[in-house]
């Protein structure tokens, strides 16, 4: 609850799912307030762009901040690239050599 140091908005505590949640809501009724004001069209590209190249990524970027990595998950991936390398010094090579 609220107490030293704590504002009072810190009373309604929300677990990650609900926080989410209310995040899209908001930016649901964000879009349809703003909508009947994007009528003009090169406007209405402007904030297409801004949420294809800065929201999108951003909300990408954050979805994957919660992903835990191993060690185990990095090898398999890391053995390809290694294979992959081999493959085309090998190639670099034997392309010299005819």
């Amino acid at each position: 609850g609220a107490g030293p140091g704590r504002p009072a908005a810190c009373m309604l505590s929300l677990g990650p799912a609900e926080q989410k949640a209310c995040s899209f809501f908001v930016l649901i009724l964000v879009g349809y307030v703003l909508r009947p004001k994007l009528n003009d069209k090169k406007m209405l590209a402007g904030v297409r762009g801004l949420v294809l190249n800065g929201l999108l990524p951003a909300v990408i970027f954050g979805g994957l901040l919660s992903v835990k990595l191993s060690v185990n998950a990095l090898s398999f991936p890391l053995l390809n690239a290694a294979h992959i390398a081999v493959h085309l010094l090998v190639g670099s090579l034997g392309g010299r050599l005819v």
